[in-house]
């Protein structure tokens, strides 16, 4: 503890001295008065081949807008496209783009530029990730694997303003998938995958652009510029944003605390309490979420009594302070969804009494169940990693310290485990959820895939589903929802245990911060207060 302290003063001090002789030709010198944010990571490439990580895919939109986006409700709006209409079908998607949009080089945007855009990140010759997302389109699949030309993919351009999608069949998360940042229009992929060297040869679609890049020591500062040919340019109130390029959280934080920046994500853990204090933090529940799942062919957790008491045992048991200072989670107590927002963000308290759970009574019944079973070890499945090992040891000592039952744990990579969800020998699982959606995404996509799995099934589910389909009455949505929810709540096929926070430095007079469905920083709506607008007062955290 002392050697990371006497670190962190050292590169405070060194910092403050560093700031003190800044050459002229750094960018930051001289530009106070823009909003200098710090990034632990940038993207290697531009173009869709890269994976990027949530951070950087906040500078992939800050560049480039898509035909849709998500707004902090996770709901559906158009970018790029003014509008769009589905078939009665749902086969048939067409979207209509807005009149005055343009590259950054003030030539038009057209519908055929996604066209190509899409044939150059479904060709075979890129090695695009998820991209079996894409596969509900005619001839994607076929395309993306040599057998067929491009020309049969069923994306085309009818006019300059009209782009159409067809697919082989209904994929009620299209827009969901439309809206991700790896979608948003761009060309020229050679040179976006050099972006450094290439930046000002490089055409934009979004609210900024690079128009300088320094590098030095492994580390780079990005200058981005005012789009004035963006469409929506009126709106960005902030003329030039700086990402400085930091080596790990402890310089970040150095550098936060000095002034040389003004917004940093991630601090140390240890440092949350003391910027607490000074008002210098906030935090934004994330989408990503650990879960306990039951297998419904277990003779223990095919028994309502045994959830319940699993539930009863986590919400009175699990240490909070242990789980929140190693990994930065919150507890989410049982619930499923958070009343405020559309989107599947956990609740930190269990609000409904009546579905709360005797753990003296769970704890008999419990016992009679072991005695039923021979006194059978429990065996429970886990993703390995860190994080997830806390937890399921947790859950292991708690299950045998409240009902002196003794369990196995069985790890497996990420990409090994959905494998064995699909098995019967087992009793329950820790799994993560990310990028989950709005609440309708969300149920839809668990119920048909780890719930069928776990042999969970559920006519109000079956019939609320398909129901929600075609209702665009928002009021008959949402007591839908809350229906599907309460049977969940009921029913107990999964526990939410805990969902991850993403701690944010900002110096006081920052504002515009707020996180879209996707879960992506909106640079482009980060402002000092000087210049900050009621809307985006509205929309931060």
């Amino acid at each position: 503890m002392i050697k990371r302290m006497f670190l962190f003063v050292f590169i405070a001090i060194t910092l403050i001295f560093s700031g003190c002789i800044q050459k002229k030709d750094d960018p930051i010198e001289g530009e106070r008065d823009n909003v200098i944010i710090g990034m632990q990571s940038i993207p290697k490439g531009l173009d869709s081949e890269y994976t990027y990580n949530s951070r950087e895919e906040d500078i992939i939109c800050a560049i480039f807008d898509g035909l849709v986006e998500k707004n902090d409700n996770g709901e559906i709006k158009g970018a790029l496209a003014k509008e769009w209409s589905i078939s009665e079908d749902g086969l048939s998607y067409t979207f209509i783009l807005k009149e005055d949009i343009t590259w950054s080089d003030g030539k038009q945007i057209e519908a055929k530029h996604f066209v190509e855009l899409f044939r150059q990140i479904l060709s075979p010759s890129e090695d695009s990730k998820n991209i079996s997302e894409l596969y509900s389109i005619f001839g994607a699949e076929d395309y993306n694997k040599g057998k067929k030309p491009q020309g049969e993919v069923a994306i085309i351009s009818t006019d300059k303003k009209t782009l159409q999608i067809r697919l082989n069949y209904r994929n009620d998360k299209l827009l969901d998938t439309l809206s991700k940042p790896r979608y948003r229009l761009r060309k020229d992929f050679e040179v976006l995958k050099s972006w450094k060297e290439n930046y000002k040869q490089i055409v934009y679609t979004g609210a900024y652009k690079i128009t300088d890049l320094k590098e030095k020591d492994g580390e780079n500062t990005i200058v981005l510029k005012k789009n004035n040919n963006y469409h929506d340019k009126d709106s960005i109130l902030t003329e030039k944003i700086i990402l400085d390029n930091v080596a790990n959280s402890e310089m970040g934080m150095a550098k936060f605390d000095t002034n040389q920046i003004d917004v940093f994500f991630s601090p140390p853990i240890s440092e949350i309490d003391r910027l607490k204090s000074t008002e210098n933090i906030i935090y934004i529940t994330l989408q990503d979420f650990n879960s306990i799942i039951f297998n419904f062919k277990s003779p223990f957790a095919s028994k309502i009594d045994f959830r319940k008491a699993i539930e009863e045992a986590l919400l009175a048991s699990l240490d909070e302070t242990k789980v929140s200072e190693k990994f930065n989670l919150n507890l989410t107590k049982g619930e499923i969804f958070n009343d405020s927002s559309t989107k599947v963000v956990f609740s930190n308290e269990n609000k409904d009494i009546n579905l709360r759970y005797d753990l003296f009574s769970a704890n008999s019944k419990i016992k009679d169940l072991v005695t039923e079973q021979n006194n059978k070890t429990l065996n429970i499945l886990c993703v390995d990693n860190e994080k997830n090992k806390l937890l399921i040891e947790s859950l292991k000592d708690i299950i045998e310290k409240e009902f002196n039952i003794k369990s196995t744990i069985y790890y497996y990579k990420d990409k090994d485990i959905e494998n064995e969800l699909t098995k019967e020998n087992y009793d329950m699982a820790l799994v993560e959820y990310t990028h989950i959606g709005t609440k309708e995404s969300f149920l839809r996509s668990w119920y048909n895939t780890h719930g069928k799995e776990v042999n969970y099934n559920s006519e109000l589910l079956d019939k609320g589903l398909i129901k929600i389909k075609g209702e665009n009455n928002n009021l008959i949505k949402e007591n839908l929802i809350k229906g599907m929810e309460l049977e969940l709540k009921k029913d107990l096929p999964l526990i939410p245990i805990a969902n991850n926070n993403l701690f944010i430095c900002k110096n006081n007079n920052i504002e515009g911060i707020y996180m879209d469905g996707n879960e992506n920083i909106i640079i482009k709506n980060i402002t000092k207060s000087t210049d900050l607008n009621e809307e985006l007062k509205e929309k931060e955290f």
